[in-house]
C-alpha cells in the first residue's frame, strides 16, 4: 500500500502549500504553518484512506513499530514514509483493532 502513502503524502503536500498561500495574501507578516490542519483535512475528506497525523499519531507510532518518525510534517517524503508504516502497523493489527472499536 505504499503508493496510497505516496499518493495521499502527495494531496497533503499539495493542501499544505494551497492553504498556506490562500492565508498568506490575507496575511501578509508571516507564512501560516497548517500541516497538522491540512492532514486532519484530507482525513475528513478521505477517511477510508487518509491517517489522522498528529503528534500523538507519531509517538504512538514509534513506541509500537520502534520507528524514529519526526513530529513535525514538512515534508511528502515525511509524510510518506510515516503514512506507509502506519498502514504496516494498522494491516498488521487489523482485526485487534476491529474487535476493539466494534462496540463504538
Amino acid at each position: 500500500m505504499v503508493d496510497d502513502a505516496a499518493d495521499l503524502a502527495a494531496l497533503w503536500t499539495e493542501a499544505v502549500e494551497g492553504l498556506q498561500d490562500i492565508i498568506e495574501r490575507h496575511n501578509k507578516d508571516a507564512r501560516p504553518r497548517l500541516t497538522s490542519f491540512a492532514m486532519k483535512s484530507l482525513w475528513y475528506y478521505q477517511p477510508e484512506r487518509a491517517t489522522m497525523w498528529d503528534s500523538y499519531a507519531v509517538v504512538a507510532l514509534n513506541y509500537q513499530s520502534r520507528t524514529r518518525h519526526l513530529s513535525d510534517i514538512r515534508t511528502a517524503d515525511i509524510a510518506e514514509a510515516f503514512l506507509a508504516d502506519f498502514d504496516t502497523l494498522f494491516t498488521a493489527n487489523a482485526a485487534l483493532i476491529g474487535a476493539e472499536i466494534a462496540d463504538v
